[in-house]
């Protein structure tokens, strides 16, 4: 069999899941056009299991995603609380006399590193909020298209059982005819 340049996995490009389970799909109906209803079921719990565990996988990392933007957000909260607790410092700091006027100047490079962190951490929030927006949008795109297949797929196999059933029915009504 000839490689096809759509069936080889690139890791700078990969396609969806559902773009190699077609392939799957194509290259089982060529390479077994005559497998028996045991077959294709086996097929198609394959196909499904691996939708199945895509689903599973793409839903455990939005839960890492949220529970990281969780912790970082803590982490904001406890800067932020540090940061005010400074700023209570040094305006009692600011009002006491020039004698301690070494503490106040400590307290104030402390506030503008702490001011300078909590900066930061807004901007890796913004940064881990976005690309969780991003995932959650393409995590449910993927899921719904995941779910729209594992469907029809056993629309699929309904429609594969019904259509034996009728073969069944015609070959035995043609036995009691063929009898008579």
């Amino acid at each position: 069999m000839a490689t096809d340049e759509s069936i080889v996995f690139k890791a700078e490009s990969p396609q969806p899941i559902d773009h190699y389970l077609k392939l799957l799909t194509e290259n089982f109906e060529k390479i077994a056009p005559n497998a028996t209803q045991e077959q294709m079921d086996l097929f198609i719990q394959l196909k499904n299991s691996v939708i199945s565990s895509n689903i599973h996988s793409t839903r455990k990392t939005q839960r890492a995603a949220e529970q990281q933007v969780a912790q970082l957000s803590e982490y904001v909260d406890i800067v932020s609380h540090q940061l005010e607790a400074l700023k209570k410092l040094q305006t009692q700091e600011g009002k006491q006399s020039a004698s301690h006027s070494g503490k106040a100047v400590d307290y104030q490079k402390v506030f503008k590193e702490k001011q300078a962190e909590l900066r930061s951490l807004e901007a890796q929030i913004r940064e881990v909020n976005e690309k969780r927006k991003q995932l959650n949008e393409k995590n449910n795109t993927t899921i719904y298209w995941h779910e729209v297949s594992l469907k029809q797929s056993e629309q699929d196999h309904h429609a594969a059982i019904a259509e034996l059933h009728m073969k069944i029915k015609n070959l035995q009504f043609e036995l009691e005819k063929a009898s008579d």
